[in-house]
Order: structure tokens, then sequence, then C-alpha cells
């Protein structure tokens, strides 16, 4: 009788954690606030808000109004009457964008307008710049101007050295009032906000974790409206529920096969590919492409043939997205999944290509970062072939990355700012 020997082929492991949430616990998530029984308070509170939006007249006070909103969540809303806010301060200025005022006026008008597709030129910030072309050190009095200088130079396009110049002089200084004590409770809330800042702009933010965070800090504020308050909360809590839901739902995606056996051949091959070739595939098994493929069809913004045909083609708002996601990931993740046998990443593939160390590699890597997001900013101001709303969530996704990797890799470590956010996101209703 022929007999065969078997050998029981060990397998490379991940060693991935436990996941911070199983079957049992994610199907008995509950809350208060699903359904409709908060949906007439709501309507209140979206109504008075709709006048707050209409009855401003003061241009600084609506621009404040408007980015509050943003920061509590809630601007989505609102989107045609913050559109139409924002035009009628584009009027107010009678075209003159660059009538002198304050840094801090300018910059929150700058960062505001751009966010909703106006095309604002840097050249606003060139008065507040000396002959040599510096940022002028006086300046540095204004710490809410230098935290908006800073803000806004994050939505800055390619070739825009003006805001290049702006984030490096703002950074410098927001770094050395972050380093000082403060005493009086006012100061320390300033400083709160220079260093969430710090820690990552608010245009590279998660939207929903910013509004927890920024909820907290709105309540403490000496002046602030209880019933915006309120909406935030209501809001939060409602999508809480709808988020907890969609948990229940699961989904798989066959696309991915291709990318994950394309990095199966490198890994069993041996082979180091270089950065452009990693990152060709890289874009795609990230899985960001899938996600927000199936994105846009769950917003139901309705499809012609040829935006279907755009969609399947990788275009440039979902290539961008998925190159700062890839990279983000790589940068979180790549020493662990080096120490595991897995394939080179973004950093190693620069490493061996060039030969450079690790520490230039890795800033090189945020370098590109920098400079896809100044790709993804183009798809926002400038008019793009697809609904500003999947725009829009393109960003959004690769905001989630900045976040789940800022400290490491948040997935398989399961770190305790993974949890957090979870339970902020998924878990914990805000009190009311």
């Amino acid at each position: 009788m022929e007999t065969t020997m078997q050998h029981a082929e060990i397998r490379r492991s991940a060693n991935y954690q436990p996941s911070v949430c199983n079957h049992e616990s994610i199907h008995s998530l509950d809350s208060d606030y699903k359904g409709d029984a908060y949906s007439i308070t709501m309507e209140e509170l979206k109504e008075y808000t709709k006048h707050l939006l209409e009855g401003e007249t003061h241009p600084v006070r609506l621009l404040e109004l408007v980015d509050n909103l943003q920061r509590l969540g809630v601007a989505y809303l609102f989107d045609e009457h913050i559109k139409a806010a924002l035009k009628s301060v584009v009027v107010e200025a009678e075209g003159g964008l660059n009538e002198e005022v304050d840094i801090y006026t300018t910059a929150l008008k700058f960062r505001l307008l751009r966010q909703h597709g106006f095309m604002i030129p840097q050249d606003v910030f060139t008065i507040f710049m000396d002959e040599k072309g510096s940022f002028q050190m006086n300046l540095c009095r204004d710490i809410n101007g230098i935290l908006g200088l800073y803000e806004a130079s994050y939505l800055g396009l390619e070739g825009e050295t003006i805001l290049d110049k702006g984030r490096i002089f703002a950074l410098t200084h927001l770094k050395d009032y972050a380093d000082q004590k403060w005493p009086s409770p006012h100061t320390d809330q300033q400083k709160r906000k220079v260093e969430h800042a710090l820690e990552l702009p608010y245009h590279w933010a998660s939207t929903r974790l910013e509004a927890v965070w920024f909820i907290e800090m709105y309540e403490n504020e000496e002046i602030k409206n209880p019933k915006l308050l309120q909406l935030a909360k209501l809001d939060f809590n409602t999508c809480q529920a709808m988020y907890q839901n969609e948990l229940k739902v699961t989904f798989e995606f066959g696309d991915l096969c291709k990318g994950f056996l394309k990095e199966a051949q490198w890994y069993y091959e041996a082979y180091t590919p270089t950065l452009d070739e990693y990152l060709s595939n890289g874009l795609v098994t990230i899985g960001a492409p899938a996600i927000l493929s199936c994105a846009y069809f769950s917003m139901k913004l309705g499809m012609t043939e040829s935006e279907l045909e755009i969609l399947c083609s990788y275009p440039d708002v979902i290539k961008w997205s998925s190159i700062i996601c890839r990279l983000c990931d790589d940068l979180g993740t790549a020493k662990d999944e080096m120490a595991r046998g897995d394939v080179p990443k973004a950093v190693q593939c620069y490493m061996h290509e060039t030969g450079v160390g690790e520490e230039v590699a890795r800033e090189h890597v945020k370098d590109l970062i920098l400079d896809a997001w100044k790709k993804l900013n183009k798809e926002l101001i400038c008019d793009s072939p697809l609904p500003r709303a999947f725009v829009e969530a393109t960003m959004h996704a690769a905001r989630t990355f900045h976040r789940f990797y800022q400290f490491g890799d948040g997935f398989a470590s399961i770190r305790d700012s993974t949890k957090l956010n979870f339970k902020k996101l998924v878990v914990e209703s805000l009190p009311i």
C-alpha cells in the first residue's frame, strides 16, 4: 500500500490581537436615539439654525458660525444655506478678497471658502509678509491667527509656496506656544486647541471624531450657543445609532484578491518592488477603491453611464485618496509587518530603490502624503466629473486612515486610541 508523508505547512502569522468586538457584542449594541424618537426636536433645532445662518449679517460672525457648525459635525445638514452664506461673504468683499484685515479673519475666510469649492487665491496672505517674502514676526502675538494660518495652509494646492511658507512659519510658533505653561482656564483651553491641531490638522481629521472632541471644547467655552450644542449632540447620537446598525451587516470585497495575490507573489519571490510599482498595486490592496465604489452607490447620488465609466477607471479622486490611505497605513504598520516577514512597504521600497536610510525614507513618504492631499484638494475646488458629495467622501476615507494609523498600527495591535475611538463613535452616546 502506497503511503504518503504529509507535512503540515507552517504559514506566516500576522499575530493580530483579538478584535475590540465580536459578533455578540456588535449585535448587542442598542441606542435610545434610533428611529424617530427625537425627530421633532431635531427639526426645531435645524429650523433655528437656518434662521441663524440667514439672519447673521456680520461677515466675521457668519464665518465663525459656519466654522462652528462644521466642527460640531452638523454642517452637512445646512449645505445650501452655508453655500449661500459664503457667497454673501464673497459679494460683501466686492471681489476685493485682499482687503487689509487681520490674519485670523483672512485665514478663516480662506479655509472655509476653499473647503466649499471657492477658488480664493493664496495671494490674500501677501499683506502679512515682509519685503523678503517671509511672514511678519508681529503675527505671533495673535495665536488664534497663527492657528488659523496653520489650518488654512492644509488647503493648499501644488506650487502654492506662500501656503507652504505659512505652514512652516505657523508650525514653528505653535510648537513654541504649546511648550509654555499657562495657568488660567482660558489659556489652558487655547493651549488644548493648539496641541490638538498639531496632532493632526483639521482638514485631515476624521469628521465625526473631530466633532466629539469639539463638542466637549465648545461646551466649556465661555461664549456658546446651547441650541447648537444640543443639535450637535442629538445629531451625533442619532448617527451613532445608524453606525451600530450598519456594523451588523458584513461585506466581502472579492475585487481585492488580485492585489493580494500580487503581494503574495512578491513575498515568495523575495522581490522588492520599486516605490511606483508598490503604490500602483498598493492603492488597490488598501481597499479604499472598493469601499469608495460601494459608498458611491449607497449615497444614492444617481449615475449616468459616463459617471459609471469614470468610477470604474480609478479616477484621480479615488487614486489620491487611496494613495493617502496606503501611505498612512504603511507609516503606522511597516515596522511590525516587516518584523513578521511581510512584503516591503513604501518606506522599505524607497530605501531599497534609492539607498537612503529609514528616517529619510519616512520623511519622503510624509511628503508624498502632503503632495497627494494637494492633488485631492484640487478635486474639491475644480469641477470634478463626479458629484461633490462623493469627492468629500474620498476625503473622509483619507482622514479615517490618518486617525487609525496616527500613533502606529491601530488595527493589528488594537491600541488604546483605537479602543477609545471605537467607544466614542459606536458605544458611548453624548449626554444631553
